[in-house]
């Protein structure tokens, strides 16, 4: 006879409480007549909207850890690029790599470190589960800002300060604004060769930010999420984002369309539900059209065409 804890009971819940509630921001965003031709109101989910934008042709290569690659469906800690800019990254003497949110994994940030370039880690300590182990070998140094704890590898140039990234400062939420962070950095100038953005949510919002230092940002990993907490689907706005990108020369070379039960199998979260989860979907369509829209993200890759172009120059 099967037993189940109270924990198995608790997760159960917990997954047919993720349903509900995706069914239900569904029914209440859902737009009756979409019109397939605008890629302006497409979900993420939709290949139209990645179809109207600028894309360029590279040898992509995986930036992981070693053995990494291959991995699990969901290979956390694996970000794309173009060979010709990784290689030139690696042989930089200034190379510097700003990852904003580590989440579960750190493999990517070691990596760069370990390859030689100046990396920042910005994550709020709580959320750094499964990298923790690793963390807690950096060092205290002097902080980025009052009120933020910042912290070295005692070995590699790699930095961990504990805040998060947003429109605005606010220290009650620990989080600061991406200029502020790099004034206080003294990056202001500096050439930032990989710019990864995993931040579960406000990634489209902070683009404008990002775009105000646009011409020195080499490379751009971004994981796309299709609504934040307490916000309804904005696809006009992601769309948008995507396209002010594309306007200051950043093209796509890769997508990868994610769904967030993998995401949970992979990371050992409800993974003895995920087959069940799949088999419901598959039953009931009307579910299986809600995870569609909102249960998924998409991973986009990035580059500045104007870096590509003069590495490519100097090649030849």
């Amino acid at each position: 006879m099967l037993q189940f804890s109270a924990r198995h009971i608790l997760t159960l819940l917990s997954v047919l409480l993720v349903l509900a509630l995706v069914l239900l921001v569904k029914q209440s965003y859902h737009q009756p007549e979409p019109v397939p031709s605008d890629p302006s109101k497409q979900s993420l989910a939709d290949a139209s909207v990645f179809q109207d934008l600028k894309w360029v042709s590279c040898h992509q290569v995986a930036i992981c850890a070693p053995g990494t690659l291959g991995q699990g469906r969901r290979q956390e800690g694996i970000w794309w690029t173009c060979r010709e800019l990784y290689d030139h990254m690696r042989r930089s003497k200034d190379c510097l790599v700003y990852g904003l949110g580590a989440g579960y994994d750190v493999r990517f940030d070691k990596q760069l470190a370990t390859d030689g370039c100046e990396v920042h880690t910005f994550e709020i300590a709580h959320v750094v589960l499964n990298a923790k182990a690793e963390i807690d070998k950096f060092i205290e140094v002097a902080a980025l800002h009052p009120g933020v704890q910042s912290k070295k590898h005692p070995t590699l140039n790699w930095f961990y300060h504990n805040v998060g990234v947003d429109t605005e400062d606010n220290l009650a939420k620990n989080v600061l604004s991406l200029p502020t962070i790099m004034t206080a950095l003294g990056h202001d100038q500096r050439t930032i060769h990989y710019f990864k953005m995993d931040i579960e949510g406000p990634e489209f919002r902070i683009v404008d930010q990002l775009l105000q230092f646009s011409d020195r940002i080499m490379m751009l990993g971004m994981e796309g999420h299709p609504f934040e907490l307490n916000d309804p689907p904005d696809f006009h706005l992601h769309y948008d984002a995507l396209k002010r990108l594309e306007s200051r020369g950043f093209a796509l070379i890769r997508r990868d369309f994610k769904m967030i039960v993998d995401t949970m199998a992979d990371n050992n979260v409800y993974a003895g539900f995920n087959e069940w989860t799949r088999r419901f979907t598959e039953q009931h369509p009307v579910m299986h059209d809600a995870f569609l829209y909102l249960a998924t993200y998409s991973e986009m890759y990035f580059v500045n065409e104007r870096f590509l172009t003069l590495i490519r120059q100097a090649e030849i």
